[in-house]
């Protein structure tokens, strides 16, 4: 993947103080994390191992819908080193159920996610049994014995089946809706009726697999004597399963401890807390010995909440002068048989995000959640962000078609103007700071001259190119966590709330303490993935550089008052007087005399301004009012060879203005990774089920995750740098940026290159070669009729 990165502009100064060291804020830092993780020095969850472990299997429904029968274990209990074999039927105390989330706004059923079912099943791979053995070989032969009697029943395989009703999921929800969620500001009738062009378009998403290195995996331990629980998990952060832990069992908060280690990816899939770790808490109470589960991948394809899977219908109104005077969008999203605590979240973004960068005064929103007979859904990177700029992006350039308008000009007509911050959207956000006429200018100054309308390559192939805004909501949650405590040798530790399962957090998050206190790389060590070190909030939404950042900057300005405060006690000094540089404490004009880090531990508790074992430790906490908007530009050049329907991405342009860069190595590193998602959420991936909700897509062979080999384009990836307001770190996040405007902008190419051939309706994500081709021949066929 060739790729350029430059920083494209900068509004103004970043408002904290910045050291001038090359390891400080808004240095290209390589990730200090690297180096173990090649070694294979860090553990993963399947590389722990405790005193007296057993092992956890789980057996899954083989049917989407149907009455399960009461499971004949005896077989499985006989076999020497089986220690449990139970389903809900025989043991109902292992089933519980993780409550369905509470929404502000929205309305929510209470359909939790249970840990095992109970005389039915709602979707191919629930949970119906568990194996407890003294090895995994042996839980693994064991699963071999036992098989779910399920009598199937019809289900609800698609939105239109969910719509219609005909088949409920759950008997007692009606009309099969788990979620609504509603906004409406302005007269949208009278808005329309006195448009000059109403544009009318429908868009629908697939399913998508998150499909991370890593699939979901625990140990769960409980202490005998105390009730202690420790749960080691693959989880985005330890602070969000714990909660909801305390919350499924009733547990005390502080009897309860989560522990995160390296983790192989997430991309939003390792959020909410699985039901299988749920049930690994359970056992390991029972039995007073220490339960690990480790997920396979073709578990992974199936029991793993997945993303996406949303359609729209989207209406634009338009003056004469075609600037936007009214929007309205009806969503359906497909959620699944169950709620895990996030999975009307991706649905719900996607609805409050539909006023885009366009400014817009008039709109109705509806979002509609239906229950599925498939696994639940949840955040996927982007978690509705992608949906919500593809709906308003491909709109956009259908108007454009309809209208006569330059797709560029039509887009340029109508951004929010960078005098307009703070804006209000139609949806009740309120957008921080941003220059969106400024990323569009710049894109096109990178993007350079457009290829001819439909033109036709050397070797037959059409060119295309497509291009996209977008917003992002990032930072939800309000607050993140931080402390810093200076060791006896001088060594800075920061503990975070914030944790890193791939992003560099122990990389930037160090950045941010040498910037403030001045000091050496190597004398800050960042700690994170346990919720003893405190509460905090956790990683999700792009919100660990703002929020986790910013509690950072805030705890290191604590810990640098605190530390002068002792040096000028220690230098009988005025604190105004004193220094602090480079690790030492001097008075003003004697630099030649002073106080090391290493040193004021020891000095301070002889003079007794530290107790005989206490260390210099402050915590603090960021807070925000509300999230941040970071926002971009993308665009995309792509060849389709007319003869097999293959679609090749030859370039992307991506311009992203996320605030302060903290390390821009590290974010041209995420561009690049979400980028290649974007693009194979727009060419290969889908989630597909036959007439029967039979998954078709369950394993690496079916399920087309890309390679390097379609990672062979080029990437160009600069950054605006207009830092929020909102904090004084300036930060507002990059870790889903491509994943956004990547899959709009390609699904514009490929509209653009097919256009010169009549093509007016192109089929939706992905455009495998068989969809593009079938779309060519009908297109023609078409034409041929009509002539």
């Amino acid at each position: 993947m060739p790729r350029r990165s430059v920083l494209a502009g900068v509004e103004k100064d970043m408002t904290m103080e910045v050291n001038a060291s090359e390891s400080g804020v808004g240095s290209s830092r390589p990730r200090n994390e690297d180096a173990p993780l090649l070694r294979g020095s860090r553990d993963y969850i399947d590389d722990i191992s405790l005193p007296g472990m057993v092992y956890m299997r789980v057996l899954r429904s083989p049917l989407p819908s149907g009455l399960l029968e009461p499971m004949d274990l005896a077989a499985v209990r006989e076999l020497r080193g089986v220690v449990v074999a139970a389903d809900a039927a025989s043991d109902p105390e292992l089933r519980v159920v993780v409550p369905a989330p509470q929404v502000p706004g929205a309305v929510i059923a209470p359909k939790g996610t249970p840990t095992l079912a109970r005389d039915r099943v709602r979707f191919v791979g629930e949970p119906v049994a568990v194996i407890v053995a003294e090895s995994r070989s042996i839980a693994e032969d064991a699963a071999d014995l036992a098989y779910p009697v399920v009598q199937p029943q019809d289900g609800v395989y698609t939105l239109d089946d969910a719509v219609a009703a005909r088949v409920l999921v759950h008997v007692d929800v009606r009309d099969n809706v788990l979620a609504r969620w509603r906004s409406e500001t302005g007269d949208v009738a009278r808005a329309l009726a006195s448009s000059t062009w109403v544009v009318d378009a429908e868009f629908a998403l697939p399913r998508l697999v998150a499909a991370p290195m890593e699939p979901r995996g625990c140990i769960a331990t409980v202490d005998s004597h105390t009730g202690a629980v420790t749960l080691y998990a693959s989880s985005q952060d330890p602070h969000r399963p714990k909660q909801q832990l305390v919350t499924t069992l009733g547990l005390d908060p502080s009897l309860v401890r989560v522990v995160v280690p390296a983790v192989g990816g997430a991309f939003g899939s390792k959020g909410a807390i699985a039901p299988e770790y749920v049930l690994a808490v359970l056992l390991a109470k029972r039995l007073g010995r220490p339960v690990k589960w480790i997920e396979d991948r073709s578990e992974n394809f199936v029991g793993a909440y997945q993303g996406r899977g949303m359609r729209a219908r989207v209406a634009m109104g338009f003056d004469s002068d075609a600037r936007l005077q009214v929007l309205t969008a009806d969503i359906q999203a497909d959620l699944g048989a169950y709620l895990y605590q996030s999975t009307p979240v991706p649905a719900i973004t996607a609805a409050t995000l539909m006023g885009s960068v366009y400014d817009l005064a008039t709109a109705r929103v509806e979002m509609t959640g239906f229950a599925t007979n498939r696994v639940p859904t949840g955040p996927y990177r982007g978690a509705g962000r992608p949906e919500a700029a593809y709906f308003v992006e491909r709109t956009l350039d259908v108007a454009a078609q309809e209208l006569g308008v330059d797709p560029i000009e039509l887009r340029r007509r109508n951004l929010i103007d960078a005098t307009q911050f703070p804006y209000r959207t139609v949806t009740g956000l309120t957008y921080d700071s941003g220059r969106y006429q400024a990323a569009l200018d710049q894109l096109l100054e990178r993007l350079g001259p457009a290829p001819s309308h439909g033109a036709t390559q050397p070797d037959g192939r059409l060119a295309g190119r497509g291009c996209a805004l977008y917003i992002e909501r990032a930072a939800p949650g309000g607050w993140e966590s931080a402390t810093a405590i200076l060791q006896e040798d001088g060594l800075i530790v920061l503990r975070s709330g914030a944790s890193d399962h791939g992003q560099g957090h122990a990389t930037s998050l160090a950045q941010i303490m040498v910037s403030t206190l001045g000091v050496a790389f190597e004398q800050v060590r960042v700690e994170q993935g346990d919720s003893d070190f405190g509460d905090g909030v956790g990683t999700f939404g792009s919100r660990s550089m703002a929020l986790g950042g910013e509690a950072a900057r805030l705890v290191a300005v604590e810990l640098r008052e605190r530390i002068t405060q002792l040096g000028a006690a220690l230098l009988e000094a005025a604190p105004e007087d004193v220094l602090f540089d480079g690790g030492r404490l001097f008075v003003r004009g004697s630099a030649e005399h002073g106080v090391g880090l290493e040193q004021l531990t020891s000095l301070a508790r002889r003079h007794e301004l530290l107790g005989p074992s206490e260390l210099v430790t402050v915590a603090t906490r960021s807070s925000i009012d509300g999230p941040v908007f970071p926002y971009g530009a993308y665009g995309a050049d792509v060849e389709i060879d007319t003869e097999t329907g293959v679609v090749k991405v030859a370039r992307i342009v991506a311009l992203d203005d996320a605030g302060t860069i903290i390390n821009p190595l590290l974010a041209e590193g995420q561009v690049l990774g979400s980028t290649l998602q974007g693009v194979a959420s727009a060419l290969f991936e889908e989630v597909v089920v036959d007439e029967d909700g039979q998954p078709l897509t369950t394993s690496l062979m079916t399920y087309l995750v890309p390679s390097a080999v379609e990672a062979a384009y080029s990437v160009e990836s600069s950054f605006l740098v207009t830092p929020t307001p909102m904090t004084m770190l300036g930060a507002k996040g990059i870790g889903e940026s491509g994943t956004i405007g990547a899959l709009s902008a390609v699904t514009n190419a490929v509209a653009d290159a097919l256009r010169s051939l009549g093509v007016r309706e192109i089929p939706d994500p992905p455009f495998t070669p068989q969809r593009i081709w079938i779309t060519i021949d009908r297109s023609q066929r078409e034409s041929l009729q009509q002539r």
